[in-house]
């Protein structure tokens, strides 16, 4: 009877892992690859669409903290937050820019070298300050879970690697 159980409860942990490795493997909804990483270090664009100025923004952080408290972002959720819905404008050299309560926040690729993007940041406040940054970010993914709607869903970070004031 004892050994019966045990062999009863073997097949059915095998068949959970059966089940959530086949439900990571399978699935063409999630869509991130090597090519969308790409896409974020050489375009700064995610789905086609530019990473908002004010993500990178808040990656940097105030001025007068001495360190940032934000060093990782989900460029797929930034997509869909309100936090970041102003409107995006692309100049011909590449410099993207949107304007925020006032503040415009703007970055150029300086370099680009997978998995790393190097970007000129400026921030010109309300009274006409500029401050400028060259910022050092990495794309990466992050591992499949399921979100609060039960999605299959795959996290494209943009991680913070370096600040420096220009």
């Amino acid at each position: 009877m004892m050994i019966r159980i045990i062999l009863v409860v073997v097949v059915l942990v095998g068949t959970v892992l059966v089940l959530r490795l086949s439900d990571l493997r399978s699935g063409s909804d999630i869509d991130a690859s090597s090519l969308h990483l790409q896409n974020v270090v050489t375009n700064m664009q995610v789905s086609d669409k530019p990473i908002h100025p004010g993500l990178i923004s808040a990656l940097i952080g105030s001025i007068s903290d001495s360190r940032p408290i934000f060093h990782r972002a989900d460029l797929r959720a930034a997509l869909d937050s309100n936090q970041f819905y102003s409107e995006i404008t692309s100049t011909p050299d590449g410099k993207v820019t949107s304007i925020d309560s006032g503040c415009r926040n703007s970055y150029k690729i300086i370099e680009s070298n997978f998995p790393d993007v190097k970007l000129l940041f400026e921030d010109t406040s309300e009274r006409g300050s500029t401050f400028r940054w060259v910022v050092t970010l990495r794309a990466s993914e992050g591992d499949v879970f399921k979100n609060s709607s039960g999605d299959r869903y795959r996290p494209l970070f943009l991680d913070l690697i370096e600040i420096d004031v220009n």
